[in-house]
């Protein structure tokens, strides 16, 4: 089950056909140091040379300890302050 979740996605991000595995796997490493568990054979400079953005990476980090570290606290308006704007 676990390798089927790891490997859904739909390939796209911002409408456009992509190849979203290493994002995917940098979230998944990242949601782990969260957690204190650090992988020797990553390299979390990584994480920000991802995004060409610095306010993406940002965004992400942000988006990502909240969701992973505390998901009760996470309210639609945190779209908005990263941007994107929810109906």
């Amino acid at each position: 089950e676990f390798d089927h979740v790891v490997g859904m996605t739909d390939h796209s991000f911002g409408g456009k056909d992509v190849d979203t595995s290493a994002f995917r796997r940098m979230v998944w490493l990242y949601v782990h140091r969260v957690y204190g568990i650090v992988h020797d054979d990553f390299n979390y400079q990584l994480v920000n040379t991802l995004f060409t953005d610095p306010n993406i990476v940002k965004i992400v980090k942000s988006f990502v300890k909240r969701t992973a570290g505390h998901p009760e606290t996470f309210l639609s308006s945190h779209f908005y302050e990263w941007g994107y704007p929810v109906d």
